[in-house]
């Protein structure tokens, strides 16, 4: 009897494309885990800001000053010591809203207070601004994959991120016979690392419930992820490289269109891991079964 497939790792990303938090159980939310991207920094014409093209967002760290209720605020650190930890309340309905542009999106959040800010500037530079996405504040995902009416958080197009180990070994395998060193799978930034199953089986899934029984939660996979620079960052280093995405293209490029393309529009470029949405929301533990339903 083959062994069942486990959840082996969780993180959240308190801000979006800052350092990332493992967990050791995830609340499932209809925008993402519990404290995940719900925190954003923004240039000063209020366009968000990423490891991309801003390499030292990698050394900011934050972590929720309560683990179980992560709306509570945050404690922000730097990796290399650079400023004192600072502890951040989300805003209150007396900070100002600014309007922002996260890729074809553009809404308004709220800012967070003055000593936050220069704390931010301070590390990045004068014209950066950290803002919040609260319960008022709504963006929705994708219509044509996730659906109608789907929220998501700061997150680049979907609420979660589903990825095996098996594919990151696959990836590592092929890595190593070129001479290249193996990668960590954060480099893909994940929410939900799977252990157990073939190399990119997700691929193949539609629906897959956690921790048994009838009550775990349940989410729905409904685009490849296209990958792009970020993924090539050495976060030790600070410089791009042409790993891992010249190695993907060798054998999960997709050229011209796909089995998950809406409305005639073809899914193009090198994918790795699964987009989610919530069907059913719960708590997801490090360790969970997980039963592919579809």
């Amino acid at each position: 009897m083959a062994a069942p497939i486990r959840v082996s790792a969780l993180y959240r990303y308190p801000i979006k494309s800052c350092a990332p938090e493992a967990l050791s159980v995830g609340r499932v939310e209809e925008r993402g885990f519990a404290g995940d991207r719900r925190w954003m920094l923004v240039d000063g014409e209020g366009r968000f800001l990423s490891q991309r093209t801003r390499p030292e967002l990698s050394r900011i760290a934050a972590v929720p000053v309560e683990v179980d209720q992560p709306d509570k605020g945050l404690q922000l650190s730097h990796r290399d010591g650079a400023r004192e930890p600072l502890l951040v309340s989300p805003p209150g309905e007396d900070q100002p809203e600014r309007s922002i542009s996260l890729w074809d999106d553009r809404f308004s959040v709220r800012l967070a207070d003055p000593a936050t800010q220069q704390w931010v500037q301070s590390v990045l530079d004068p014209s950066v601004q950290l803002v919040h996405m609260g319960p008022t504040h709504v963006r929705t995902a994708a219509p044509s994959y996730a659906g109608p009416d789907r929220e998501v958080s700061f997150a680049d197009g979907f609420p979660y991120l589903v990825l095996s180990q098996a594919s990151m070994d696959e990836l590592n395998q092929r890595l190593a016979e070129q001479g290249h060193p193996a990668l960590d799978i954060l480099r893909f930034r994940p929410n939900i690392v799977l252990d157990g199953s073939s190399a990119h089986a997700e691929d193949g899934w539609r629906r897959i419930r956690f921790g048994g029984g009838d009550t775990g939660p349940i989410l729905r996979l409904v685009k490849p992820c296209a990958r792009c620079r970020l993924t090539t960052l050495d976060t030790q280093t600070m410089t791009y490289g042409a790993e891992p995405l010249q190695t993907l293209a060798t054998y999960r490029q997709q050229p011209s269109g796909g089995p998950y393309g809406r409305g005639g529009a073809a899914l193009k470029g090198v994918f790795f891991g699964m987009n989610a949405v919530v069907e059913q929301p719960g708590l997801v533990h490090a360790g969970d079964t997980v039963e592919v339903l579809e």
